[in-house]
């Protein structure tokens, strides 16, 4: 019941026991050469944890900023190279720029499909000419 201080032989066992690899101890209860090797040659260490959890929580669309004040950095650039994107997160994130712009376009157009508001007819609708009417139509000049 007493509270941890130290992780550090509980993560090695974990790891080494998820890659298949009983842990051995000696009797000083440090690994022995043959765990050790073995820990090295997967190479996985607790900090990737939180380089890990921040490029999930970047493919998941937070916010730069809000992640890069979660893990505690100083500035933008020092999270950006800390973090890992990957190909289907930059896929992710080109779809959900055009599923942006084209609800851009939606509002722009009224609800219309296509880039410009369709121009109006020369036509009055009322039977009246207007100016509209001269310019395209030559008979009435």
């Amino acid at each position: 019941g007493t509270a941890l201080t130290e992780i550090g032989r509980a993560w090695d066992t974990a790891v080494l026991k998820a890659h298949g690899h009983q842990p051995q101890y000696t009797a000083t209860k440090n690994l022995t050469a043959e765990s050790r090797a073995a820990l090295n040659a997967i190479g996985l260490h607790f900090h990737d944890l939180r380089r890990e959890a921040g490029s999930r929580w970047l493919e998941a669309g937070v916010p730069l900023h809000a992640i890069r004040d979660w893990l505690g950095h100083a500035n933008i650039a020092q999270t950006s190279t800390y973090l890992a994107n990957t190909a289907k997160g930059r896929s992710d994130a080109m779809r959900l720029y055009d599923e942006y712009r084209a609800r851009l376009q939606r509002i722009a157009t009224g609800g219309q499909a296509g880039g410009r508001k369709r121009q109006r007819s020369a036509k009055p609708t009322d039977g009246k000419t207007n100016k509209t009417t001269i310019r395209h139509n030559p008979a009435i000049r």
